[in-house]
């Protein structure tokens, strides 16, 4: 399955996240949403609405890990919304993609995604 993992710069909670659906055999990739709330924070601006696009239309399913818009999918994945999943692990309190806790919390969401698609696809 390829699997789009975001957060709000794609360098820690998306990377862990995506690590972990590589080592159960997924293709997966992480990206930042680079929410326009964070802009005057922070000198990078993410990634352009296109290539946002491009890795949606990629993706089978879409794993949004960012904590910005309160639960609500990103204006950015509106089109998108029938593949979005939301995984609210908070704000990146970890600033290690390798963080033993984050692992863990990854982990665990990875383990029941997967035990979730063997029970939709009658697979037991």
């Amino acid at each position: 399955m390829k699997i789009l993992c975001l957060c709000n710069h794609g360098s820690v909670r998306s990377v862990c996240l995506a690590q972990q659906f590589k080592n159960k055999g997924h293709e997966a990739i992480s990206v930042g949403l680079a929410p326009e709330s964070i802009f005057d924070k922070d000198a990078w601006k993410g990634f352009s609405d296109e290539s946002i696009e491009y890795f949606a239309n990629w993706a089978d399913v879409i794993i949004d890990m960012s904590d910005i818009y309160n639960g609500a999918v990103s204006p950015r994945l509106e089109k998108f919304e029938d593949k979005v999943h939301k995984l609210f692990v908070g704000k990146d309190i970890w600033g290690n993609s390798q963080h033993p806790q984050l692992i863990e919390i990854c982990w665990a969401y990875v383990k029941e995604f997967n035990k979730q698609l063997k029970v939709k696809s009658g697979d037991r």
